[in-house]
């Protein structure tokens, strides 16, 4: 019948619609950029038990003005396993100068069996006065909320014990050494990890070995911590990690 005909060439055109504009935005997806880091990092601490903190951190850009991330990691002593934090993030730049960072993030300390849930929203301006040179800095404010007595891994399960909030800053610059070779050095108040309080700030070095464009890279780290007003070392951490991309 021609009205059946016409009905399903109707159908077979909204499938093929369908179809369509549900492959083409997946296709964008798989095929948009990512990035996947997995290293350690090695604590020496002062005032806690030394730390090992394997993480596993996962990069996608949906858009080319947004990033978003994803990562996990565990905190291991000699005497237990510490700890597991975990954190989401979005970063948009809309101008190659200018980017806002949105982050929250979870940790569940279990010997003392305690938890804290931190939302953080920072301003980046980045600057390159010369192509082999760089600089940033970051403002932004966190707000951290506390439960005593539970290891949470869900945020706001239970009730806060109670909140601390503070602002939070980084500074620092880039510098390509060579073809291969890229240093950073920054002094913080966060990390990708953890958000610290103004007086508990660290200085940084890291070095990126791997050209610009390669799919592989190494991280090597070091950080230096202070507990300013108490004029001691709070932590030393060492860190390497491999990171690649497709």
């Amino acid at each position: 019948m021609p009205f059946l005909s016409g009905v399903f060439t109707l159908n077979a055109k909204v499938k093929t619609f369908f179809l369509l504009s549900v492959f083409f935005p997946l296709v964008g997806l798989f095929a948009s950029p990512h990035e996947l880091q997995f290293g350690s990092l090695v604590s020496k601490e002062n005032t806690y038990r030394d730390t090992l903190n394997p993480f596993l951190d996962y990069h996608h850009n949906p858009l080319s003005w947004l990033q978003m991330k994803a990562g996990t990691g565990l905190l291991v002593s000699v005497k237990d396993l510490e700890g597991l934090n975990y954190r989401f993030e979005a970063t948009a730049t809309p101008v190659p100068w200018l980017s806002f960072i949105i982050r929250g993030s979870q940790r569940a300390q279990f010997p003392e069996a305690f938890s804290r849930t931190s939302f953080l929203g920072l301003t980046k301006l980045q600057v390159s006065p010369w192509k082999e040179f760089s600089f940033f800095a970051s403002f932004g404010f966190y707000k951290r909320w506390i439960v005593l007595d539970h290891a949470n891994l869900i945020p706001f399960v239970n009730q806060s014990s109670f909140s601390q909030d503070d602002f939070a800053t980084e500074l620092g610059f880039t510098s390509t050494l060579s073809s291969n070779l890229t240093s950073l050095l920054k002094v913080a108040t966060y990390d990708p990890w953890e958000v610290y309080n103004l007086n508990n700030p660290f200085v940084e070095t890291s070095f990126y070995f791997g050209a610009p464009e390669a799919t592989h890279k190494w991280l090597a780290t070091f950080r230096y911590q202070l507990l300013l007003g108490f004029g001691r070392l709070d932590r030393m951490t060492f860190g390497l990690a491999y990171l690649t991309q497709w």
